[in-house]
Protein backbone atom coordinates (compact mmCIF):
# COMPACT_ATOMS: atom_id res chain seq x y z
CA UNK A 1 0.00 0.00 0.00
CA UNK A 2 1.25 3.37 -0.91
CA UNK A 3 2.06 5.86 1.96
CA UNK A 4 -0.90 8.91 2.15
CA UNK A 5 0.73 12.47 2.43
CA UNK A 6 -1.42 15.06 3.40
CA UNK A 7 -0.81 18.76 3.66
CA UNK A 8 -1.34 21.73 1.96
CA UNK A 9 -0.74 20.85 -1.27
CA UNK A 10 -3.40 17.56 -1.42
CA UNK A 11 -2.99 13.98 -0.74
CA UNK A 12 -0.75 11.39 -1.69
CA UNK A 13 -0.07 7.35 -1.11
CA UNK A 14 2.89 5.42 -0.37
CA UNK A 15 1.90 2.82 2.28
CA UNK A 16 2.61 4.58 5.77
CA UNK A 17 0.05 7.61 6.98
CA UNK A 18 2.02 11.00 7.34
CA UNK A 19 0.92 14.46 8.35
CA UNK A 20 3.45 17.40 7.49
CA UNK A 21 3.14 20.83 8.52
CA UNK A 22 4.73 23.62 6.13
CA UNK A 23 4.58 21.30 3.27
CA UNK A 24 7.41 19.11 4.05
CA UNK A 25 8.32 18.31 8.01
CA UNK A 26 6.34 15.08 8.89
CA UNK A 27 4.67 15.64 12.21
CA UNK A 28 2.60 12.68 12.74
CA UNK A 29 3.31 9.40 11.15
CA UNK A 30 0.54 6.11 11.42
CA UNK A 31 2.75 3.08 10.21
CA UNK A 32 1.55 -0.13 8.80
CA UNK A 33 1.44 -1.69 12.34
CA UNK A 34 -1.03 0.80 13.78
CA UNK A 35 1.74 2.63 15.64
CA UNK A 36 1.38 6.50 16.20
CA UNK A 37 4.83 8.35 15.80
CA UNK A 38 5.13 12.18 16.95
CA UNK A 39 8.51 13.73 15.90
CA UNK A 40 9.37 10.73 14.62
CA UNK A 41 8.77 8.95 11.25
CA UNK A 42 9.73 5.21 12.48
CA UNK A 43 7.75 4.44 15.82
CA UNK A 44 8.78 1.80 17.73
CA UNK A 45 5.60 1.73 19.83
CA UNK A 46 1.52 2.00 19.96
CA UNK A 47 2.08 5.67 20.60
CA UNK A 48 6.07 6.97 20.47
CA UNK A 49 6.66 10.67 20.93
CA UNK A 50 10.39 12.16 20.21
CA UNK A 51 11.52 15.65 21.50
CA UNK A 52 14.07 17.43 19.15
CA UNK A 53 16.56 17.11 21.79
CA UNK A 54 16.11 13.65 22.06
CA UNK A 55 13.68 12.65 24.73
CA UNK A 56 11.34 9.73 23.82
CA UNK A 57 8.28 8.72 25.33
CA UNK A 58 6.97 5.61 24.34
CA UNK A 59 3.45 3.96 24.92
CA UNK A 60 3.29 0.40 24.69
CA UNK A 61 1.10 -2.42 24.62
CA UNK A 62 2.88 -5.42 25.41
CA UNK A 63 -0.44 -8.12 25.11
CA UNK A 64 1.06 -9.74 21.89
CA UNK A 65 3.88 -11.30 24.03
CA UNK A 66 1.45 -13.19 26.24
CA UNK A 67 2.41 -10.69 29.56
CA UNK A 68 -0.49 -8.37 29.73
CA UNK A 69 1.04 -5.32 30.13
CA UNK A 70 0.86 -1.71 29.06
CA UNK A 71 3.68 0.68 30.05
CA UNK A 72 4.59 3.93 29.21
CA UNK A 73 8.58 4.38 28.84
CA UNK A 74 10.89 7.56 29.12
CA UNK A 75 13.95 7.69 27.63
CA UNK A 76 16.66 9.49 26.33
CA UNK A 77 17.18 7.75 22.99
CA UNK A 78 14.80 5.26 21.06
CA UNK A 79 16.25 2.12 22.40
CA UNK A 80 17.38 2.32 26.23
CA UNK A 81 14.45 2.78 28.78
CA UNK A 82 15.38 5.12 31.67
CA UNK A 83 12.54 5.08 33.24
CA UNK A 84 8.81 3.10 32.83
CA UNK A 85 4.95 2.86 34.51
CA UNK A 86 3.96 -0.43 33.70
CA UNK A 87 0.49 -2.16 34.39
CA UNK A 88 0.27 -5.13 34.23
CA UNK A 89 -3.35 -6.89 33.24
CA UNK A 90 -3.59 -10.32 34.10
CA UNK A 91 -2.45 -9.44 37.91
CA UNK A 92 -3.54 -5.89 38.17
CA UNK A 93 -0.29 -4.40 38.98
CA UNK A 94 0.91 -0.73 38.71
CA UNK A 95 5.20 -1.10 38.16
CA UNK A 96 7.14 1.44 38.40
CA UNK A 97 11.27 1.71 36.80
CA UNK A 98 14.39 3.63 36.66
CA UNK A 99 17.54 2.22 34.80
CA UNK A 100 15.18 -0.12 32.79
CA UNK A 101 14.64 -1.68 36.22
CA UNK A 102 11.13 -2.18 38.58
CA UNK A 103 11.96 -0.25 41.73
CA UNK A 104 8.74 0.08 42.93
CA UNK A 105 5.18 -1.50 42.62
CA UNK A 106 1.82 -1.47 43.66
CA UNK A 107 -0.25 -4.82 43.62
CA UNK A 108 -4.17 -5.44 42.84
CA UNK A 109 -4.98 -5.25 46.83
CA UNK A 110 -3.47 -1.59 47.15
CA UNK A 111 -0.03 -2.45 49.07
CA UNK A 112 2.90 -0.65 48.23
CA UNK A 113 6.00 -2.10 48.04
CA UNK A 114 9.54 -0.41 47.21
CA UNK A 115 12.58 -3.06 46.02
CA UNK A 116 10.62 -5.35 46.28
CA UNK A 117 8.08 -7.56 44.24
CA UNK A 118 6.41 -9.23 47.61
CA UNK A 119 3.92 -7.49 49.64
CA UNK A 120 4.64 -8.30 53.39
CA UNK A 121 1.90 -5.75 54.79
CA UNK A 122 0.27 -2.08 53.70
CA UNK A 123 3.80 -0.47 52.83
CA UNK A 124 6.94 -3.36 52.12
CA UNK A 125 10.43 -1.43 52.12
CA UNK A 126 13.60 -3.64 51.16
CA UNK A 127 16.81 -2.30 51.86
CA UNK A 128 19.24 -0.43 49.85
CA UNK A 129 22.83 -1.66 49.47
CA UNK A 130 23.79 1.42 51.58
CA UNK A 131 21.83 0.35 54.73
CA UNK A 132 18.86 2.89 54.58
CA UNK A 133 15.90 1.38 54.77
CA UNK A 134 13.65 4.81 54.87
CA UNK A 135 14.58 8.51 54.52
CA UNK A 136 12.01 10.65 55.19
CA UNK A 137 12.83 14.77 54.78
CA UNK A 138 11.16 18.10 55.66
CA UNK A 139 11.82 21.42 55.84
CA UNK A 140 12.23 21.98 59.22
CA UNK A 141 12.17 17.97 60.65
CA UNK A 142 14.14 14.39 59.20
CA UNK A 143 13.65 11.29 60.11
CA UNK A 144 15.25 8.42 58.89
CA UNK A 145 15.62 4.23 59.45
CA UNK A 146 19.03 2.65 58.79
CA UNK A 147 19.05 -0.97 59.02
CA UNK A 148 22.61 -2.85 59.18
CA UNK A 149 22.77 -7.07 59.42
CA UNK A 150 21.13 -7.25 63.27
CA UNK A 151 19.93 -3.75 64.10
CA UNK A 152 17.20 -1.20 63.25
CA UNK A 153 18.03 2.40 63.69
CA UNK A 154 15.85 5.06 63.94
CA UNK A 155 16.87 8.88 63.60
CA UNK A 156 15.15 12.25 64.14
CA UNK A 157 16.04 15.52 64.03
CA UNK A 158 14.73 18.65 64.34
CA UNK A 159 14.67 22.13 65.81
CA UNK A 160 15.66 20.38 69.44
CA UNK A 161 17.10 16.99 68.18
CA UNK A 162 14.11 15.01 69.75
CA UNK A 163 12.06 12.03 68.39
CA UNK A 164 9.00 12.25 69.84
CA UNK A 165 6.11 9.76 69.85
CA UNK A 166 2.54 10.18 69.05
CA UNK A 167 -0.68 7.82 69.80
CA UNK A 168 -3.67 9.24 68.78
CA UNK A 169 -2.50 12.59 68.13
CA UNK A 170 -1.00 13.40 71.15
CA UNK A 171 2.56 12.87 72.21
CA UNK A 172 3.63 10.13 74.73
CA UNK A 173 7.31 9.60 74.93
CA UNK A 174 10.26 11.76 73.81
CA UNK A 175 13.94 11.14 73.66
CA UNK A 176 15.71 14.11 73.40
CA UNK A 177 18.67 15.68 72.34
CA UNK A 178 20.58 14.44 75.33
CA UNK A 179 19.14 10.68 74.86
CA UNK A 180 17.20 11.10 78.13
CA UNK A 181 13.69 8.97 77.46
CA UNK A 182 10.69 11.17 78.91
CA UNK A 183 7.52 9.35 79.16
CA UNK A 184 4.31 11.08 79.88
CA UNK A 185 6.72 14.47 79.64
CA UNK A 186 8.33 16.61 77.13
CA UNK A 187 11.43 17.79 79.15
CA UNK A 188 14.19 16.33 81.88
CA UNK A 189 13.52 17.31 85.02
CA UNK A 190 16.16 18.94 87.07
CA UNK A 191 16.52 15.36 89.93
CA UNK A 192 20.32 15.11 91.29
CA UNK A 193 22.01 13.01 89.13
CA UNK A 194 22.16 12.79 85.13
CA UNK A 195 19.01 10.79 84.47
CA UNK A 196 18.29 8.71 81.77
CA UNK A 197 14.56 7.62 82.01
CA UNK A 198 11.86 9.70 83.31
CA UNK A 199 8.37 8.97 83.79
CA UNK A 200 5.53 10.74 84.65
CA UNK A 201 1.75 9.44 84.83
CA UNK A 202 -0.01 11.57 82.30
CA UNK A 203 1.09 15.21 82.91
CA UNK A 204 3.75 17.24 81.49
CA UNK A 205 6.65 18.72 83.25
CA UNK A 206 5.94 22.01 84.88
CA UNK A 207 8.44 24.85 84.04
CA UNK A 208 8.30 25.35 87.84
CA UNK A 209 9.72 21.71 87.87
CA UNK A 210 7.01 20.64 89.17
CA UNK A 211 5.48 17.47 88.40
CA UNK A 212 1.70 18.30 89.03
CA UNK A 213 0.92 16.23 92.02
CA UNK A 214 2.15 12.98 90.02
CA UNK A 215 4.92 11.17 91.40
CA UNK A 216 8.18 10.86 89.00
CA UNK A 217 10.64 7.80 88.50
CA UNK A 218 13.86 8.69 87.55
CA UNK A 219 16.67 6.35 86.36
CA UNK A 220 20.39 7.15 86.57
CA UNK A 221 22.66 5.97 83.92
CA UNK A 222 25.84 7.09 85.72
CA UNK A 223 25.36 6.69 89.34
CA UNK A 224 25.89 9.98 91.98
CA UNK A 225 29.47 9.36 92.96
CA UNK A 226 28.39 10.27 96.84
CA UNK A 227 25.67 7.91 97.66
CA UNK A 228 25.66 5.48 94.19
CA UNK A 229 22.69 6.51 93.14
CA UNK A 230 20.48 3.88 90.74
CA UNK A 231 17.10 5.55 90.75
CA UNK A 232 14.93 8.16 92.49
CA UNK A 233 11.46 8.53 93.17
CA UNK A 234 9.89 12.02 93.67
CA UNK A 235 6.57 13.48 95.62
CA UNK A 236 4.30 16.11 93.43
CA UNK A 237 6.87 18.76 94.54
CA UNK A 238 9.71 17.10 92.49
CA UNK A 239 11.56 16.16 96.30
CA UNK A 240 13.32 12.52 96.33
CA UNK A 241 11.04 10.86 98.48
CA UNK A 242 13.09 7.34 97.85
CA UNK A 243 16.07 6.05 95.92
CA UNK A 244 17.38 2.48 95.18
CA UNK A 245 21.35 3.04 95.99
CA UNK A 246 24.68 0.89 95.81
CA UNK A 247 25.38 0.65 99.51
CA UNK A 248 29.18 -0.39 99.53
CA UNK A 249 30.72 -2.41 96.87
CA UNK A 250 28.52 -5.76 96.28
CA UNK A 251 25.12 -4.95 97.78
CA UNK A 252 22.07 -2.79 97.55
CA UNK A 253 19.88 -0.79 99.35
CA UNK A 254 15.90 0.55 98.71
CA UNK A 255 15.79 3.78 100.60
CA UNK A 256 12.21 5.45 102.21
CA UNK A 257 13.67 8.87 102.80
CA UNK A 258 13.85 10.27 106.28
CA UNK A 259 15.44 13.31 106.26
CA UNK A 260 14.43 15.25 109.68
CA UNK A 261 13.21 18.24 107.35
CA UNK A 262 11.07 16.11 105.65
CA UNK A 263 9.19 15.70 109.12
CA UNK A 264 6.84 17.30 111.78
CA UNK A 265 8.32 15.73 114.91
CA UNK A 266 5.03 15.32 117.51
CA UNK A 267 6.58 13.37 120.28
CA UNK A 268 8.27 10.02 121.33
CA UNK A 269 6.38 7.06 119.77
CA UNK A 270 3.47 5.58 121.59
CA UNK A 271 1.07 2.76 121.39
CA UNK A 272 3.36 0.35 119.97
CA UNK A 273 2.52 -2.50 122.27
CA UNK A 274 -1.07 -2.61 121.48
CA UNK A 275 -0.47 -1.79 117.68
CA UNK A 276 2.36 -4.93 117.85
CA UNK A 277 0.16 -6.98 119.69
CA UNK A 278 -3.05 -6.96 117.74
CA UNK A 279 -1.45 -8.21 114.63
CA UNK A 280 -2.41 -12.03 113.72
CA UNK A 281 -0.03 -14.24 112.48
CA UNK A 282 -1.15 -17.18 110.06
CA UNK A 283 0.71 -20.06 108.10
CA UNK A 284 -0.49 -21.94 105.62
CA UNK A 285 0.09 -22.91 101.77
CA UNK A 286 -0.36 -20.73 98.65
CA UNK A 287 -3.04 -21.68 96.40
CA UNK A 288 -0.77 -21.37 92.88
CA UNK A 289 1.41 -24.16 94.08
CA UNK A 290 0.76 -25.52 97.49
CA UNK A 291 4.03 -24.03 99.46
CA UNK A 292 3.73 -23.34 103.03
CA UNK A 293 3.78 -19.83 104.05
CA UNK A 294 4.56 -18.10 107.49
CA UNK A 295 3.16 -14.33 107.94
CA UNK A 296 -0.02 -12.60 107.66
CA UNK A 297 -2.93 -11.15 105.50
CA UNK A 298 -2.72 -7.80 104.32
CA UNK A 299 -5.91 -6.86 105.26
CA UNK A 300 -5.71 -7.62 108.74
CA UNK A 301 -2.33 -6.24 108.75
CA UNK A 302 -3.37 -3.05 107.79
CA UNK A 303 -5.61 -2.91 110.75
CA UNK A 304 -2.76 -1.84 112.98
CA UNK A 305 -0.56 -0.47 109.87
CA UNK A 306 -2.37 0.60 107.10
CA UNK A 307 0.68 2.55 105.39
CA UNK A 308 2.39 -0.85 105.07
CA UNK A 309 -0.64 -2.64 102.70
CA UNK A 310 -1.95 -1.16 99.36
CA UNK A 311 -5.31 -1.90 97.92
CA UNK A 312 -8.45 -2.79 99.64
CA UNK A 313 -9.82 -5.96 100.60
CA UNK A 314 -12.49 -7.98 97.68
CA UNK A 315 -11.26 -5.31 95.51
CA UNK A 316 -12.30 -5.45 92.07
CA UNK A 317 -11.58 -4.18 88.84
CA UNK A 318 -14.27 -3.73 85.63
CA UNK A 319 -14.25 -6.77 84.52
CA UNK A 320 -14.69 -8.47 88.02
CA UNK A 321 -11.28 -9.49 87.99
CA UNK A 322 -9.50 -9.74 91.22
CA UNK A 323 -7.12 -6.71 92.35
CA UNK A 324 -4.68 -8.07 94.85
CA UNK A 325 -3.81 -6.55 98.04
CA UNK A 326 0.08 -6.44 98.43
CA UNK A 327 1.92 -5.59 101.65
CA UNK A 328 5.44 -4.57 103.72
CA UNK A 329 5.78 -6.62 106.74
CA UNK A 330 9.57 -4.73 107.39
CA UNK A 331 7.97 -0.91 106.85
CA UNK A 332 9.57 1.97 108.56
CA UNK A 333 6.57 2.03 110.94
CA UNK A 334 6.65 -1.33 111.72
CA UNK A 335 10.10 -1.35 112.54
CA UNK A 336 9.73 1.38 114.59
CA UNK A 337 6.77 -0.34 116.85
CA UNK A 338 9.44 -3.28 116.89
CA UNK A 339 12.55 -1.00 118.31
CA UNK A 340 10.55 0.64 120.80
CA UNK A 341 8.72 -2.32 122.35
CA UNK A 342 12.53 -3.97 122.21
CA UNK A 343 14.06 -0.45 123.78
CA UNK A 344 10.78 -1.08 126.65
CA UNK A 345 11.61 -4.87 127.35
CA UNK A 346 15.40 -4.46 127.22
CA UNK A 347 14.65 -1.43 129.82
CA UNK A 348 12.42 -4.00 132.19
CA UNK A 349 15.33 -7.06 131.50
CA UNK A 350 17.88 -4.50 132.56
CA UNK A 351 15.87 -2.99 135.97
CA UNK A 352 15.11 -6.91 136.58
CA UNK A 353 18.59 -7.85 136.58
CA UNK A 354 19.98 -5.10 139.13
CA UNK A 355 17.27 -6.32 141.52
CA UNK A 356 18.64 -9.93 141.11
CA UNK A 357 21.89 -8.55 141.41
CA UNK A 358 21.37 -6.50 144.87
CA UNK A 359 19.28 -9.59 146.27
CA UNK A 360 22.78 -11.41 145.09
CA UNK A 361 20.34 -13.64 143.13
Amino acid sequence: MAQITLNSSGITSSGALALQSNGTTTAVTVDTSQNVGIGTTSPTARLHVQSTGGTVFNLKDNTASGGGYANIFFSSDTVNANGYLGYNNSTNAMNFGTGNTERARIDSSGNLMVGDTTASGRLTVKRSNDGNLAYFDGTTTQFRIDVSASTIFLNAQNGNGAMAFQTNGTERARIDSSGNLLVGQTAAGTIRGTSQLQVNNGTVLQSSDSFNGVPCVTIYSVTDTTNGRFASLTNSSGTEVGSITRSGTSSVAYNTSSDYRLKNITGALTGYKERLMSLLPKQGTWIADGSEFRGFVAHEFANPYRASVTGEKDAVDSEGNPIMQGMQASSSEVMADLVALVQEQQAIIESLKARLDAANL
